[in-house]
C-alpha cells in the first residue's frame, strides 16, 4: 500500500461532549490499551492523559502524531466491531462515525496525489516565506489553507493553459482552455485576484525553463513512438529524467479540480485543519 494523506477538520464542542466517555471505556479495544501498545509505562499514561486533556480543552490542539494515534485506534476498533460490513463500506461508515464524535476526515488522497500535493505545498511555502513569512506545516487555520488552495488552483490553471499550448498543441479556444479561463475569471470575481496575479507572475518566471523542457521532450516522445506496442522495453538513462518530468506534469493537471473539491468540503468552516500522512 502506498502513502496516503488525510485531511481533518473539527467540531470542538461535539468532541468535548462525546469523545472523553468513548476513550475512557475499558474494553477489548480500549484507547488506553492502544496507547500502551505504542509506549512503555509510565509514558503511556502521560500520552493518554495529554490527549484526553486536549480533547476536553479543544480537540484542535491535538498534534498530528496524537491525531494519528486516535485515528489508528478508531479505525482498528471499528474494523473489529463492525464485522458485518463489507470491506468497501467500512471506510464510509468509519468517517461518518468519527465525524459524529467531532473529528471529520473530509478528504484523502493516495500516493500520486501525495507527491503532487506536497510539491505544491512546498512551492507555496517557499514563495510565501520569502514574501510574507507564512509557513502552513501540517496544522493550520482554514483561512490559511484556503489561501493555499486559491493560489494552487490559479497556478495549475495557468500551467494547464501552458501545457495545452506547448505540449498538446491545442488552439486557444479549445474546450479545456475555455473551461479553465472561466475558472480563472470566477476566481478573480470572488476576490482572489491577488492569488491569481501572484500565480500568474510565478508561471511567467518559470515559463522559459518549462518551454525548454518541453522542447527537450521530443527525444522521449520519439522513443515512445519507436517502441510502439512493445510490452517490455528498457528506457535509456538519458531519457528517464524526461519521462519523469512528463509524468509529473501530466499528474499535476487534476490538482485544479482537487483544489475546487477541497474548497467545497471546507466551505465556511473557520477552525483548524490538520493533514496526516500514513504509509
Amino acid at each position: 500500500m502506498g502513502r496516503e494523506l488525510y485531511f481533518f477538520k473539527f467540531d470542538a464542542e461535539l468532541a468535548r461532549e462525546k469523545l472523553p466517555p468513548l476513550i475512557d471505556k475499558e474494553e477489548n479495544f480500549s484507547f488506553k490499551h492502544h496507547i500502551s501498545e505504542e509506549y512503555k509505562k509510565p509514558e503511556d499514561d502521560l500520552v493518554f492523559n495529554s490527549i484526553r486533556k486536549k480533547i476536553v480543552e479543544n480537540v484542535e490542539l491535538l498534534s498530528a502524531k496524537e491525531l494519528g494515534h486516535f485515528y489508528d485506534w478508531f479505525y482498528n476498533r471499528n474494523f473489529e466491531l463492525l464485522t458485518h460490513l463489507k470491506y468497501y463500506d467500512n471506510g464510509k461508515v468509519l468517517h461518518e462515525k468519527m465525524s459524529s464524535y467531532g473529528i471529520d476526515l473530509f478528504f484523502s488522497g493516495g500516493s500520486s496525489f501525495v507527491n503532487i500535493f506536497n510539491n505544491s505545498l512546498g512551492d507555496y511555502e517557499d514563495l510565501m516565506n520569502i514574501n510574507m513569512g507564512v509557513n502552513i506545516g501540517y496544522t493550520c487555520d482554514a483561512e490559511q489553507f484556503m489561501a493555499f488552495l486559491d493560489y494552487t488552483a490559479c497556478f495549475i490553471a495557468e500551467f494547464r493553459l501552458f501545457i495545452n499550448k506547448y505540449y498538446h498543441k491545442q488552439q486557444d479556444d479549445c474546450e479545456d482552455n475555455l473551461k479553465i479561463k472561466k475558472i480563472i475569471e470566477e476566481m478573480n470575481l470572488s476576490s482572489n485576484s491577488s492569488c491569481y496575479k501572484l500565480a500568474s507572475s510565478e508561471m511567467e518566471k518559470r515559463k522559459p525553463y518549462d518551454i525548454e523542457e518541453i522542447e527537450s521532450l521530443s527525444s522521449w516522445v520519439e522513443f515512445r513512438k519507436t517502441m510502439g506496442n512493445e510490452i517490455s522495453y528498457s528506457i535509456p538513462i538519458e531519457l528517464k529524467r524526461l519521462q519523469g518530468n512528463e509524468s509529473f506534469w501530466l499528474r499535476s493537471i487534476p490538482m485544479l479540480e482537487i483544489c475546487s473539491e477541497l474548497k467545497k468540503k471546507i466551505g465556511n468552516y473557520k477552525g483548524k485543519i490538520t493533514m496526516l500522512h500514513s504509509c
